[in-house]
C-alpha cells in the first residue's frame, strides 16, 4: 500500500519533534516573535529564549 503525501509529512514531523534541535529553534523562533510582540520586554524576552534553548541543550541526549 502506497503512503499519501500527508502521511509522509506527518511521519517527517514527528520524526523532527523527536530532535532537540527542533525544540531549540521553536523556542527561538517564538522568542524572535515575542520581541515584535513586546518591544518593551525585548531584553527579557531574549534572555528567557536564549536560557530555554540552552537548558534544552543541557537536557537533551546526544544523538550519534
Amino acid at each position: 500500500m502506497r503512503q499519501s503525501k500527508a502521511d509522509k509529512l506527518r511521519q517527517y514531523l514527528i520524526a523532527r519533534l523527536d530532535e532537540p534541535s527542533t525544540w531549540r529553534g521553536v523556542v527561538l523562533f517564538l522568542a524572535a516573535v515575542g520581541i515584535d510582540l513586546v518591544p518593551e520586554q525585548t531584553e527579557t524576552i531574549v534572555s528567557f529564549g536564549l536560557g530555554m534553548a540552552g537548558l534544552i541543550g543541557v537536557l537533551s541526549e546526544d544523538k550519534v
